[in-house]
């Protein structure tokens, strides 16, 4: 039984949310005052390359350090090396 009113549940949330998905997708879809301005605003160009190298580096730099203390560890204790993603 209670699967049923889990099932029914979400028959009512969805069919609540239908309308105003359909509504949504006319507005912004194919009104032209909503459609153009709205959908440029939601465009992230990326970065120049450089720019990304030098963002993401550090990150890098630290994950390399952090992967080869963790090898480290793991080579001392005897364990292998694979068992600390497990």
């Amino acid at each position: 039984m209670h699967a049923s009113w889990s099932h029914l549940t979400a028959a009512v949330v969805v069919a609540a949310a239908v309308p105003f998905l359909v509504y949504y997708l006319i507005v912004f879809g194919a009104d032209p005052f909503w459609s153009v301005p709205y959908g440029r605003q939601n465009v992230t160009p990326s970065p120049p390359p450089l720019f990304l190298a030098a963002g993401v580096a550090p990150l890098l730099v630290l994950a390399v350090v952090g992967l080869a203390a963790f090898l480290e560890a793991g080579r001392l204790s005897g364990a292998s090396s694979s068992s600390g993603f497990w």
